[in-house]
């Protein structure tokens, strides 16, 4: 009997392939989440330490001139903000459509694995029965060949 062969080896292959590719975006992804999170965050806190600037030189004397520093510089920083929350949603975006991917070709990968362990126990089965075939001729000749000695 010939040897077993899946049918699909290659698409098989192909799919593991392309679900490792998916994982590595994912992880690409997650990256740049996070390097969006951490930009955000360094916005964040640059507003806050203009903010109590603002407020610690307003207890005090304070110039005009700061004054009108902080209030040309909070419109920039209140952009900026807006820009790296953009950033981080669509980097989201962009994330759980990686994971939608990954999921995919996840469930290709398990498919075609399925098919190959399916085939591979039909192959066997007949194999056994095959193997069981020879046994049984064999069995039949000797009892055959036996009858005819004693006879």
């Amino acid at each position: 009997m010939k040897p077993f062969a899946f049918s699909l080896e290659t698409k098989l292959k192909v799919a593991r392939i392309e679900e490792n590719q998916s994982r590595e975006q994912v992880k690409q992804a997650r990256v740049a989440c996070k390097a969006c999170e951490d930009a955000l965050a360094e916005v964040e806190q640059r507003i806050k330490a203009v903010e109590k600037d603002m407020v610690a030189n307003m207890q005090g004397l304070f110039k005009l001139e700061q004054v009108m520093l902080f209030n040309n510089y909070m419109p920039v920083l209140k952009s900026l903000w807006q820009d790296r929350r953009q950033d981080l949603d669509l980097a989201n975006r962009q994330l759980e459509e990686t994971q939608n991917l990954l999921l995919i070709k996840n469930r290709e990968s398990k498919i075609l694995m399925r098919l190959r362990e399916k085939e591979c126990e039909k192959y066997r089965i007949e194999l056994n029965r095959e193997e069981q075939k020879i046994v049984d001729e064999i069995a039949i000749n000797r009892h055959f060949h036996s009858e005819t000695q004693i006879r």
